[in-house]
């Protein structure tokens, strides 16, 4: 297990934001139109009760400024097809998805002992 000292700020308990909650915030205002800065804030504050961790962060590739997103092994990033917003959005199903996935391991597991190794 790996531990590492972190100093991102946090969206609730499952958003995390690197460097910072401001960069998003100020990017969301330039980017997003009324709708989408709405349903993006609304799934962040959905994802409070999700124990899986989205790190998004705002990257400055070729001049511009882009979401970025990782949720476990999958990493979302924002292109000329898919908008910051779009991003945001696959990264909180796929931890939606990720946290199912987990709770069904959970319940499968439940009841379950290792076996007693005799010595």
């Amino acid at each position: 297990m790996r531990v590492q000292k972190t100093d991102n700020t946090n969206f609730g308990m499952a958003i995390i934001c690197k460097p910072n909650e401001n960069v998003l915030t100020n990017y969301m205002f330039k980017k997003f139109n009324a709708s989408q800065y709405r349903k993006v804030t609304e799934s962040i504050l959905v994802q409070r009760n999700n124990p899986i961790d989205i790190y998004v962060s705002v990257i400055n590739k070729n001049g511009k400024d882009k979401i970025e997103a990782e949720v476990g092994p999958k990493t979302f990033k924002e292109n000329w097809v898919t908008t910051g917003a779009k991003v945001i959005t696959k990264a909180i199903k796929y931890a939606d998805k990720l946290n199912a996935e987990q709770i069904k391991m959970n319940e499968n597991l439940k009841g379950f002992k290792a076996p007693k190794l005799d010595m």
